[in-house]
């Protein structure tokens, strides 16, 4: 009797974990068409944290062309490697926290590209505090700061605007530079100069040495 019983509740809940991973496959398959279909479409609806990305340079005098590819590209080396060009023309949007008061926390934003990286010490100078005052914001901060997910950060159209915003000094190499454009699978392109033009960053020496 007790392994009858036993039997019967290891099936049933073996036939719960089953559907619910059937759904969740069938909800990845049905994102995974989405970006397909915007990825090989140009006049197809755009994700909205990429059309948000795109309306707000617009909304600064920017164009931006956005492409949304069929997997995602959570590194500058991966979206490097996918756009064919060298991982410092890919330039990271990075939060950072800087704590104001008590536990009070205001988001900064720095773009820099994606070869080097960010000195803490450097930006805590620039800022006027001290190094323990900042900190790279948790995946969870950079989404209620910006409504993007880490990974797909995008340098505008953020829910919450940025403190401060600095551009790497080394970003301005570049004639063009690709950005992340609001979730891991797309990227937009532009000029340093009109990542200046839609975010307001202050062109500064952010990079390690």
């Amino acid at each position: 009797m007790a392994r009858t019983l036993f039997l019967l509740v290891f099936a049933t809940a073996l036939s719960l974990a089953t559907a619910r991973a059937i759904r969740r496959h069938r909800r990845q398959r049905l994102q995974q068409h989405a970006v397909a279909a915007a990825s090989k479409s140009p006049t197809a609806e755009l994700p909205e944290p990429c059309q948000r990305c795109k309306d707000a340079a617009a909304g600064a005098g920017v164009h931006v062309e956005v492409r949304v590819f069929e997997s995602e590209l959570p590194t500058a080396a991966a979206a490097a490697s996918e756009l064919g060009v060298e991982t410092s023309a890919v330039t990271n949007s990075l939060v950072f926290e800087i704590r104001t008061s008590g536990q009070e926390r205001e988001p900064i934003l720095v773009l820099a590209p994606g070869d080097r990286r960010v000195d803490p010490g450097k930006l805590a100078a620039l800022l006027g505090v001290a190094k323990s005052k900042i900190k790279s914001a948790s995946p969870e901060a950079v989404l209620r700061y910006s409504g993007y997910a880490a990974g797909g950060v995008a340098p505008f159209g953020h829910l919450h605007k940025p403190a401060r915003t600095f551009i790497e000094e080394r970003v301005f190499a570049n004639e063009e530079i690709w950005c992340g454009a609001g979730i891991k699978p797309a990227m937009l392109k532009c000029t340093p100069a009109q990542l200046v033009q839609a975010t307001g960053g202050e062109r500064v020496e952010l990079a390690q040495d």
